[in-house]
This record gives C-alpha cells, sequence and structure tokens, in this order.
C-alpha cells in the first residue's frame, strides 16, 4: 500500500511536470497573436518564441492521453493557421514602416541642405558681396530643397496615415482571430485538469472563460473605434493646416 501511495505520488508529480507548463505554453502560445500588431517587434524572436513554446505542448503528446492530444493539436492547429494570416496582413505594413524611415532619410537630408544654404546666404551678405548671380542660385538651390522635403514629407504623412489604419485593421483582425483560438483553449485546459486528477465544472468553465474573452474583444474593439477617430481627426488637422491662408 505504501508502495503504490509513493508511486502514485510519483506519476501525479511527473504529470504536474508535463501540464502545468503545458497550460503555461498555451497561454504564452495565445499572446503571440496580439504581438503580431506590434510591426517594431522582432518577428524572427517571435518565431522563435512560438517554437520553444510548440515544444512544451510536444512533450504533453508523449505522455497524454487521446482526448487531451486531440485538444492540444485542435488548437494549435487554429493558432497556426491564425498566425499565418497575421503574417501575411503584417508584411506589408513593415514595408510601410521602411518606406517612412526611407523617406524620413531624405527628409534629414534636406534640412541639412537648407542649414547649409542658409549659412550660406548670410555668408554671402555679411560680406557684402556684390555677385548677385551667386545669391540666386543659392535662392534656387534652397527651392530646390525645399520642393524635396516637401515631396518627401507629403509621402511620408500618406504613409503615416495608411500604416495607422493598417495597424488598426491588424488589431482588429488579429482580435478576431484570437477569440476563435480561445474558444479551443478550455477544451485543452480542462483535458490537463483531468490529467492532473483536479476536477471542475466544465459547463460553468467555459461560461467564465468565454465572459472573459468577450470583456477582452469588446475593449479591443473600443480602442481600435478610438484609434480610428484619431487618425480622422489628426488628417483633418493636418489637411486644414495645408489650406491656403
Amino acid at each position: 500500500m505504501e508502495y503504490d501511495a509513493r508511486q502514485r505520488e510519483r506519476e501525479i508529480s511527473l504529470r504536474r511536470d508535463v501540464y502545468l507548463p503545458a497550460a503555461k505554453a498555451i497561454a504564452r502560445i495565445q499572446a503571440t497573436l496580439g504581438l503580431l500588431t506590434d510591426i517594431n517587434a522582432d518577428q524572427m524572436a517571435i518565431g522563435r518564441r512560438l517554437a520553444v513554446k510548440f515544444g512544451t505542448l510536444a512533450k504533453a503528446h508523449l505522455v497524454a492521453s487521446e482526448s487531451t492530444v486531440r485538444a492540444l493539436m485542435n488548437y494549435q492547429t487554429a493558432l497556426m493557421s491564425a498566425y499565418l494570416e497575421l503574417l501575411v496582413l503584417r508584411g506589408p505594413l513593415v514595408l510601410k514602416k521602411i518606406a517612412i524611415e526611407s523617406h524620413q532619410k531624405y527628409i534629414d537630408r534636406a534640412d541639412a541642405g537648407l542649414q547649409r544654404i542658409d549659412q550660406l546666404m548670410k555668408q554671402h551678405n555679411i560680406s557684402g558681396n556684390a555677385d548677385q548671380a551667386a545669391f540666386e542660385r543659392l535662392v534656387a538651390q534652397s527651392k530646390i530643397e525645399q520642393n524635396a522635403r516637401k515631396s518627401h514629407s507629403d509621402k511620408q504623412s500618406a504613409l503615416h496615415k495608411e500604416l495607422a489604419l493598417g495597424q488598426i485593421a491588424l488589431t482588429e483582425r488579429m482580435a478576431e482571430l484570437a477569440v476563435n483560438t480561445a474558444r479551443l483553449i478550455p477544451d485543452a485546459l480542462l483535458s490537463c485538469r483531468q490529467e492532473l486528477s483536479l476536477p471542475i465544472d466544465p459547463v460553468e468553465y467555459r461560461r467564465l472563460y468565454e465572459a472573459q474573452q468577450e470583456a477582452a474583444r469588446m475593449i479591443m474593439s473600443e480602442a481600435a473605434r478610438r484609434s480610428r477617430d484619431l487618425v480622422a481627426a489628426a488628417d483633418s488637422i493636418s489637411t486644414d493646416s495645408n489650406q491656403p491662408k
């Protein structure tokens, strides 16, 4: 009897070592969907993090019952589908970010050129130089730099708006996909609890989980709405400022 009790405790301990990390991994895996909405985040690092957490779930596959493996696989399949869709949607936004940075380099270069020309104009005037043609050449160069700066600034502003709206759309889609994948989490966690002999009312647990997810969805939806309003307001201010006086 004592041997059986020790053996049983050892089995439970081993199961805890497998299923508790698996439950934690599911939460971390779900969070990767949100990380993809940040275009400044390192996509390769996110992918490596996901691979590590999938490795944790793979350990559970080795010892889990068929029902638990099925629940885990259903979740992983849905998650990977959502993950790949978000990667596809994220790609064009990353390219816009790169384009914005490229335009900023040209803007900075134009600013430096304007400062240099401004100094040359001041020196020309202070020195009493009577060469009007030389001064007019400086004026012409200044106009070229100003036009170049405005061109890149206008393109950058348009990209900023497109990027902001694109990120909002990406976040909204992420929220939809997260809700879909989250629906499979209770089955996976309930199966893990069964493996650990930790009973819980599955109906009540699912109800609580769904209520939590719905609350999160509403918060993200409201945040997206406010973000769109901010973009529209900023665009309106920009348009008004560019109107001739």
